[in-house]
């Protein structure tokens, strides 16, 4: 819906930002001749640890799709429902200032548990297109 909301704190946010670079190989060398960018997939991967807030989950909180049950699917299973593009905007919480920011993301994995206190603990896997540094 285009509204930035808070999902909880994170830790251990890690990610591995790929530049799309690609050796190019010559004839008998070991070396390659050239690095040339858009060879391969430019995008960035990571993970997190997310801790919610208490009576909230993933599916609530607008992360991952619902499984949804149209009926009538072959043999009766349910169809995960297309998720959509997030922005993961990610502040420091003593000043407040923006640290990193990972555009048009989906999450590729997550697992929930639940800790003592009723805190989930929602693990994150996310692909996004590229990824932004402070303001």
């Amino acid at each position: 819906t285009g509204e930035e909301k808070t999902l909880g704190f994170v830790s251990n946010f890690n990610f591995n930002h790929s530049t799309g670079s690609q050796p190019i190989m010559g004839i008998d060398s070991v070396f390659p001749q050239e690095i040339a960018l858009a060879g391969a997939p430019s995008m960035v991967q990571g993970s997190m640890t997310l801790y919610m807030l208490k009576g909230t989950d993933p599916i609530r909180m607008g992360i991952v799709p619902p499984v949804v049950d149209f009926g009538g699917t072959p043999n009766n299973y349910p169809i995960q429902a297309p998720s959509r593009y997030l922005h993961f905007r990610l502040y420091d919480r003593a000043t407040n200032e923006l640290v990193i920011s990972i555009e048009f993301c989906k999450v590729s994995s997550w697992s929930v548990a639940v800790q003592a206190r009723s805190v989930i603990q929602v693990q994150v896997g996310f692909i996004g297109k590229w990824a932004s540094y402070g303001d």
